[in-house]
């Protein structure tokens, strides 16, 4: 499956993009670089940095992910999931979850006469486990 969706988006299918790609897929986490490289060093510790960065940006490039930056957090993380949807960043723990919700203009294609490339959205506060925290 992985290595079909390389080919599918014209990349060459590596291990070393085939394995980062597997990883932003299973992860619910939206990791940043630092995250994958970190991970990738225990199945090749060779990796370098610079390869991680080149990857997530070609898959970025070729919509098979998508890099999502908040204004409440320092760097990039990266989202297996390019469907449009929104999220919810925890002001407390700082995890990142994904909302299911419907916004009624998030598949339109133009609004307003503008052509719409790519939607953002997300929600921040604090979340359901911190919550259960601050009740203690």
């Amino acid at each position: 499956m992985i290595t079909n969706k390389l080919r599918s988006a014209d990349l060459k299918a590596t291990f070393q993009r085939g394995k980062i790609l597997e990883y932003i897929y299973s992860k619910k986490e939206h990791p940043t670089a630092d995250m994958i490289y970190k991970y990738m060093l225990g199945i090749c510790p060779s990796i370098s940095k610079t390869t991680v960065y080149n990857t997530v940006k070609s898959l970025n490039k070729a919509g098979l992910i998508k890099s999502v930056k908040f204004y409440s957090k320092d760097e990039v993380v990266y989202d297996g999931d390019i469907s449009v949807h929104h999220h919810f960043v925890c002001n407390k723990c700082g995890k990142i979850y994904d909302l299911d919700i419907c916004c009624p203009n998030a598949l339109k294609k133009t609004i307003d006469g503008h052509h719409i490339e790519n939607i953002f959205g997300y929600f921040s506060g604090i979340c359901k486990e911190c919550t259960k925290d601050l009740k203690k």
